[in-house]
Order: C-alpha cells, then sequence, then structure tokens
C-alpha cells in the first residue's frame, strides 16, 4: 500500500486487508486500481452510522423482486425485507423500510470503474432533503451492492449532516422504527 502513497497504521491494515480477501474471492486479478478503490471505500466507513451487514435478492423473469437486508444502526441490528421493480429498487426499499424512512433519489448512474468480467462496477447516486443534497458513492463488483452501499453512504452524509446541524430529527426517528 505504501508503494500507492498510503500510509496505514496496523489496525488500517487489517481492515484493508480484510477488503481485499473478500475481493479476490470474487475476482482472480487485482490491480492498483482496485486497491484504490478499497482505501476510499475504507476512509469513508469510519463515520458510518448505518452499515449493510449482508442483503439477499430474489428475483427472476416471472418473480416479483424482493430484498432481505440486515442493517447496524449504531450497534443495533435491524432486519427488512421489500419488493421493487427490479433488485436496486427492492433493496432500495428494504433499506427505507428498516430506518423507517423515505429519501428522494435525485441522480443514480452505474458505471465500471476498472476492466474484465470481474470489474468493478461503481454506483453514484444522490438523494435531496429540503434544500440540500447529499451524494454517496459505493464500489462491488455486485452492482446491486454497489448501490445499496451507495444510498447508505449519502443516508450517512444526511444523517451526519443532521447531527452536526443540531438537528436530532433523523435519529430520533430512526427509534420509533
Amino acid at each position: 500500500m505504501e508503494v500507492l502513497g498510503y500510509k496505514l497504521d496496523e489496525k488500517e491494515l487489517d481492515r484493508v486487508y480484510k477488503l481485499f480477501t473478500d475481493l479476490s474471492d470474487k475476482k482472480k486479478e487485482i490491480f492498483d486500481d482496485d486497491l484504490r478503490i478499497l482505501m476510499g471505500d475504507e476512509a469513508y466507513k469510519k463515520n458510518e452510522h448505518f452499515n449493510l451487514e449482508y442483503f439477499q435478492v430474489h428475483l427472476g423473469s416471472h418473480a416479483i423482486p424482493t430484498a432481505a437486508i440486515k442493517l447496524n444502526v449504531n450497534g443495533e441490528v435491524i432486519q427488512e425485507s421489500a419488493t421493487g421493480d427490479g433488485p436496486v429498487a427492492a433493496v432500495f426499499n428494504a433499506i427505507e423500510r428498516a430506518l423507517n424512512k423515505q429519501f428522494m433519489i435525485e441522480s443514480y448512474q452505474v458505471r465500471s470503474v476498472t476492466s474484465g468480467r470481474e470489474a468493478l462496477g461503481e454506483a453514484l447516486l444522490r438523494i435531496r432533503s429540503g434544500e440540500k443534497s447529499f451524494n454517496g458513492r459505493g464500489v462491488s463488483t455486485d452492482v446491486v451492492e454497489a448501490s445499496a452501499r451507495a444510498f447508505l453512504m449519502a443516508i450517512n452524509k444526511k444523517a451526519a449532516y443532521d447531527k452536526e446541524n443540531g438537528g436530532k430529527e433523523f435519529e430520533e426517528s430512526l427509534k420509533t422504527a
């Protein structure tokens, strides 16, 4: 990692190594760009209130897309499921149900950030709340997972903004979920 310009303490290196081994289980070859993307994701994770533990999606040509998720919300585990027009919509709906909140998605994009069949997909998303917008970015070999992580990153940014500006409305509403 030092060759790429990153200086990590032992704890950070352990976390990045875990991400690396997870990625290497999905991809045969790991490139410098993959490691840079992992570092970007790792730097953000230090400020998460809402963390995706797992998700599962069921879909098919004659099935209603259904997602089940497990979120860690400030140490509390919440599980929820929902349906949607497609797998991404089902995951987004399950997250909103788990948090008992609706979010207006202003922009959503998915693209490949590395090459090959096992490429990493990047989801970029923006949610709006009043006059403020919050951006999220997720990266995974699975674009549904990347989308879920982007959605949660934007939600985490909104929660952090609300907390910094004295608003506890967002977190208080979660207690009634």
